[in-house]
This record gives C-alpha cells, structure tokens and sequence, in this order.
C-alpha cells in the first residue's frame, strides 16, 4: 500500500507541475496579457466575423490583471514547477528529501494559488487545493513514519 501512496503522491504532482510548467511558458510568451491570448485563439474566427457573439462576449469580459502582477505570477509558477518536479522524481526513488522539499514547496505554493484564484477565479485550481492539502498531510504522514516508505 505504501508503494503506490508514493506512486499515486508523484505522478499527481509531477503531472501538476508539468502543467504548470506549460501554462507559466504561455503566459510568459503572450506577454502577461489575456487578451493576446483570446486574440491568437480567436483570430481567425474574429476576422471572418468581426460581430461575433462568442468572441465579443469572451473579449469584454476577460479580466485585465496588471502586467507586473501577471510576469510575476508566471515566473514563480515556473520557478515552483522546476522544483516540484526534481522533488517529485525523488519521492519516486523513495528517497526522504524528495518528501521534505515537496512538502516544503507545496506549503510555500498555497498562498501563490490563493492569489490565482483571487485574481483569475480559476474554479479548477479550488479543486487543486484541495488536493494538494490532502497530499500535505499524506507526506506528512510519510516523514513521520520515514522508515516504513523511504530507503534512506
């Protein structure tokens, strides 16, 4: 059972944190803005039909958060999937530092996700906090109990 606790923990998270991954790089190349985002999905769509109901009604209504904040945000996604990931490969070799800095990140990333979701209103990433709560509590288990899941 214990094996595929740490299985289940490292796939979840490294996935996660490959996702991440990718959607801090998008951000960065569209420069922070939303808009240009909609724009490069939509284009075509809002050149055949300028007056399109869909693509007006997603271009009024997307949330225009401060560049800085946007970079920032991107940048630290990144920064936290970088490291999430080389933990994650860790926990997966058993190994108990890999559980110490995924928990160490994890309880640093919480704040960062509260932010997202006060500023993009990501209903998913709710979802991922709570997953992420309860894989903390299950890695806190692990150190507590090292010498049941970990060679070293």
């Amino acid at each position: 059972m214990r094996n595929y606790l740490i299985i289940f923990i490292s796939v979840y998270k490294f996935l996660s944190a490959f996702i991440k991954l990718l959607i801090g790089g998008l951000i960065l190349y569209f420069r922070g803005n939303p808009l240009n985002f909609i724009l490069f999905i939509f284009k075509k769509e809002i050149l055949e039909d300028p007056t399109d109901l869909f693509s007006g009604y997603l271009l009024g209504h997307i949330a225009q958060p401060s560049v800085f904040l946007t970079i920032f945000l991107a940048l630290a996604l990144i920064i936290f999937s970088l490291s999430e990931m080389i933990f994650t490969i860790n926990l997966f070799l058993q190994k108990k530092s890999g559980a110490i800095g995924l928990f160490v990140t994890s309880i640093l990333w919480v704040p960062i996700e509260f932010l997202f979701i006060s500023r993009f209103l990501l209903a998913p990433k709710t979802i991922g906090i709570v997953l992420d709560i309860v894989i903390l509590i299950l890695l806190f288990q692990m150190m507590a109990h090292s010498r049941k899941y970990f060679k070293d």
